[in-house]
């Protein structure tokens, strides 16, 4: 996997260490100092409590000893068949680093407007009340869908163009409150700033969505539901679609294709 330069980029330990110092920097600076009518005493107070240490003679704050460095392993896909030549999926724990609050913040900003994705689907429970209520079914298609590597396609740049689209669609739903510029700028700071480690050695994330961060389900999710709002879900022929991350379910009908 760490092979994959399109992906991945090692880095030197200094690297690595500089790049996670900026992302401290970039959390203080934007996510603890800013005013309070900005960012709520209740949030500051969340960011303070998981990374701020002690200060030095200058009254310049420093990340706590325990925060480390994201840490790369892989799992075996034991499910896939045949063994024992299974593939593994590539995984980032990012439990105690710098950029863990700051993904915990995102994700809970987004999941209070993720509702307005009028495809998106909460759990399994909706999908089998959403399809009960379906009539009138004769002579359409079912199709299913399994996006292959969504996470790892999805381009940085796009996806903040698009997610800021997604919002100005939705301006009037979305709580006054909301914190547009903050959200979005730091999903780029989360996005091109993934440092991990594996062994001794460091390395960056270059393209896709950052890997072990909180945030990723709903950042792909609202991604995706731009194209679904202004595209999809309008042509006549779809009946039925809905979507959780990267597995759809949709219900058309072939006769009413153009």
């Amino acid at each position: 996997h760490l092979h994959c330069t399109d992906t991945y980029r090692e880095i030197s330990t200094f690297e690595a260490n500089s790049i996670n110092n900026d992302n401290f920097r970039w959390i203080c600076d934007n996510c603890y100092n800013k005013p309070l009518s900005a960012i709520p005493r209740s949030d500051k107070m969340f960011f303070a409590n998981s990374l701020f240490g002690d200060r030095d003679g200058i009254n310049k704050v420093h990340p706590k000893e325990n925060i480390t460095f994201p840490y790369f392993y892989l799992l075996p896909k034991v499910h896939k068949v045949p063994l024992p030549d299974f593939k593994t999926r590539p995984v980032v724990s990012g439990v105690s680093s710098i950029m863990e609050p700051l993904s915990k913040f995102l994700d809970v900003q987004l999941q209070r407007v993720v509702h307005l994705c009028p495809c998106y689907l909460k759990d399994s429970w909706q999908f089998l009340n959403d399809i009960r209520n379906l009539k009138n079914l004769q002579g359409y298609k079912l199709i299913t869908s399994d996006a292959n590597s969504m996470y790892t396609n999805i381009n940085t740049e796009h996806a903040i163009l698009i997610i800021k689209k997604w919002m100005i669609l939705h301006h009037d739903d979305i709580p006054k409150d909301f914190p547009t510029e903050l959200v979005l700028a730091g999903i780029e700071r989360l996005m091109k700033y993934n440092v991990f480690s594996f062994g001794n050695r460091y390395f960056l994330q270059r393209n896709g969505t950052a890997m072990g961060t909180n945030v990723a389900c709903m950042y792909a999710t609202i991604y995706y539901s731009y194209h679904e709002e202004t595209h999809l879900i309008h042509q006549p022929y779809v009946k039925f679609y809905c979507r959780l991350i990267d597995d759809a379910f949709i219900i058309f009908n072939p006769d009413d294709r153009t």
